[in-house]
């Protein structure tokens, strides 16, 4: 006979042995990872060290609260940019700008003789940090076939959630035995490392795209998006007597300008010149995960922002001791990404249904043209539910805080009842997700190109 028969298990060997990775892109995309969680725990540890920050350099609170609002609010008008910058050059050449940026940053700040030279590093460092994070998720996705996709990005994607629990911990441990410099002088051979290495190994097939930016779209994103981000940051402090501009008078102009941003994008968009393409809202897929990574991001986020105001204020514990109060949560976070990549690779559906795999359905729907936008539009989202989060959870907290006080209850145990109200507000915003992840469409694993990409 001519045709034999193949074992039912011989294809997927097959497929599977022509699928697996060429060292250096697991050496790519190991740099990747290290670089995301090594920008994301330096974004975090700044909140812990902040009360030190804030007696070495003799500054006020209001002042202070510029090293994390600043930070967010470069980033904020940074990220949109980063797809444009992605088509216009080399993966590579990005990866090294973003990291020489960062690199640079963090020097700044650990010779920094006062708070404003500090503040100037931490804007060069928050940067780096805007281009490097979107497009480690490009490159992943980019690197490695599509029914490989789930298990790499939820590698990447416990970077970038254990390093917020993490930071707590880190920053504690150290500043209990130095000062506060030594958080930028720890970070720093990591970030050198992370350079040289990704210089040399990131190599993601490309083609870079000449065109040239669109100054209107570069202003109309830097006014949207920082007026957002600054007005429900503002709001999130829960005072106004230190603020530079109304944060509702900011949020109004983030609300005009944002529209007219999307506006100029749907225009531009037409000659393929988009600052941001709008085009990956088109797919079902990623609207349907943009808007769970937005609810589920605002409420567990909200949920670990709250976390150590209460400790420290409502049951007296330390910074170290609230670092490591959170840490387990760190590390059941990495266990359950760690098991949802096996889901990934095993399960046809079960990576829509995951709120860790938002973002890896969402560009993973993409093609290979609007994945570096749909990358850019993530983070962005990312961002604005980062300032939102601390307006809502310090709003509700603060307001049921107050009718406890109001009732005869002492200020530390009503602020902690005043958290329980919010974590009851962000279950029932998670349950809705659940709810509207049902809608996403189902696909098949492994479905689409499953051809590995070369990297030359």
């Amino acid at each position: 006979m001519s045709d034999i028969a193949m074992p039912s298990g011989a294809g997927t060997q097959t497929r599977v042995a022509r699928e697996k990775l060429a060292p250096e892109a697991l050496i790519a995309i190991a740099v990747l990872i290290a670089s995301t969680f090594t920008v994301i725990l330096n974004e975090m540890m700044m909140a812990v060290a902040l009360p030190q920050v804030m007696v070495d350099l003799g500054i006020t609170a209001s002042t202070g609260q510029w090293l994390t609002t600043g930070y967010m609010l470069t980033m904020a008008v940074v990220i949109p940019a980063t797809g444009f910058l992605t088509e216009r050059f080399r993966m590579r050449t990005v990866y090294t700008i973003a990291l020489s940026l960062f690199t640079v940053g963090t020097l700044i700040a650990i010779v920094a003789p006062g708070f404003s030279v500090l503040l100037i590093g931490r804007i060069v460092q928050a940067v780096g940090t805007a281009i490097a994070t979107p497009l480690a998720f490009t490159a992943v996705t980019a690197l490695v076939p599509q029914s490989r996709r789930g298990q790499m990005m939820a590698l990447l994607t416990v970077a970038t959630s254990t390093a917020p629990a993490f930071g707590p911990a880190i920053a504690g441990s150290i500043l209990s035995g130095a000062g506060w410099r030594m958080l930028f002088i720890t970070i720093l051979p990591v970030a050198v490392i992370c350079l040289i290495v990704g210089n040399r190994m990131i190599k993601v097939p490309s083609t870079p795209r000449h065109s040239k930016i669109d100054g209107l779209s570069v202003l109309l994103s830097a006014v949207g998006f920082s007026g957002l981000v600054y007005g429900l940051a503002s709001l999130g402090e829960g005072s106004a007597e230190h603020v530079i501009v109304s944060p509702w008078l900011a949020m109004g102009v983030g609300l005009v300008f944002v529209p007219l941003f999307a506006g100029r994008q749907l225009q531009l968009q037409k000659s393929d010149r988009a600052l941001l393409d709008m085009r990956p809202f088109a797919n079902r897929t990623f609207a349907t995960t943009a808007i769970i990574a937005m609810g589920f991001m605002t409420a567990a986020g909200g949920m670990m922002t709250l976390m150590p105001v209460m400790l420290q204020t409502s049951y007296g514990l330390t910074p170290l001791q609230t670092g490591l109060f959170m840490l387990p949560g760190g590390l059941t976070i990495d266990r359950l990404y760690r098991c949802g990549r096996v889901v990934f690779s095993v399960h046809p559906c079960s990576r829509h249904t995951h709120p860790a795999a938002a973002r890896n359905a969402s560009l993973g729907a993409l093609n290979k043209h609007l994945l570096p936008h749909g990358s850019a539009i993530m983070n962005t989202i990312q961002q604005l539910t980062g300032a939102a989060r601390i307006a809502i959870a310090f709003s509700i907290m603060t307001s049921a805080s107050a009718a406890y006080v109001a009732g005869g209850e002492a200020l530390a145990p009503s602020m902690a009842h005043g958290a329980q109200q919010y974590y009851l507000v962000a279950c029932f915003m998670v349950i809705g997700i659940l709810f509207i992840a049902l809608l996403m469409p189902k696909t098949k694993a492994g479905e689409g190109n499953s051809v590995p990409v070369a990297i030359h």
